[in-house]
């Protein structure tokens, strides 16, 4: 009866994950955003990007503290998201109202090409190699795969919300946040979809986001995260 104690005692200490049972993440770190309402989060290997649409900004800054280390001004319409093309070396930055999104130097801000979207009101982008992924808060709600190659679609799966604005990629799956505080005074919630069926296989709400996330970015196994709540960003590793 004794061994069978602590035996019983020994699993429990040595099986204790780091994360409580009703949370699913961990907030490693946070430091104040570079600007208010960030829309959007990118990583080109070094600096953390986002686009502040009240003075058409696009920065780059630390991951680490959310420093600054450049700004350019561009031009935006209604700048919405932002991402990196590793392949490309340059930045993504969707626009709204234009449905479009520019390709732009990260050395100069200078906008290399513009590629106009046939969706109604796309919301989140995310560069995963030949992909490029698109939320659109239109109806319910779609996530949009389309080919960097040609832009041809090559799927639309169901969003997890009607306001998917973050998105980042990992391997298997696609980050998304949804922005409930859009429409209600719930907090967000963060989704990971199968890339390749749609499927979301993990979802949690971050009560930090309760005034929406407006950008994602995954980052040496870290998820990002900019709330609008706190103009925070978040550092968090995600239970899974």
């Amino acid at each position: 009866m004794q061994k069978t104690f602590f035996t019983l005692l020994l699993t429990c200490l040595f099986s204790t994950s780091v994360f409580p049972n009703d949370i699913n993440y961990q907030v490693v770190s946070s430091f104040q955003a570079p600007c208010k309402i960030c829309m959007g989060l990118a990583f080109d290997g070094q600096n953390l990007w986002t686009f502040e649409k009240k003075g058409n900004l696009l920065i780059a800054f630390s991951p680490k503290d959310g420093v600054i280390s450049k700004s350019f001004p561009f031009d935006a319409n209604y700048g919405i998201g932002i991402s990196y093309s590793k392949n490309e070396d340059l930045l993504y930055l969707l626009d709204i109202r234009e449905r479009r999104f520019y390709k732009v130097d990260p050395r100069t801000g200078v906008a290399k090409n513009k590629i106009d979207l046939n969706i109604d009101l796309p919301s989140g982008i995310q560069v995963d190699d030949e992909i490029v992924w698109i939320g659109d808060t239109s109806n319910k709600g779609s996530i949009y795969k389309i080919s960097n190659i040609d832009m041809s679609l090559l799927d639309i799966f169901p969003a997890p919300g009607s306001n998917p604005f973050g998105l980042a990629c990992d391997t298997n799956c696609l980050w998304i946040s949804n922005n409930n505080a859009i429409s209600s005074n719930h907090p967000s919630s963060i989704n990971c979809m199968d890339k390749l069926t749609g499927t979301i296989n993990f979802s949690f709400q971050f009560p930090e986001g309760k005034k929406g996330i407006n950008g994602l970015e995954k980052v040496d196994g870290y998820l990002y995260l900019v709330s609008n709540s706190t103009d925070k960003i978040f550092k968090i590793k995600v239970k899974n």
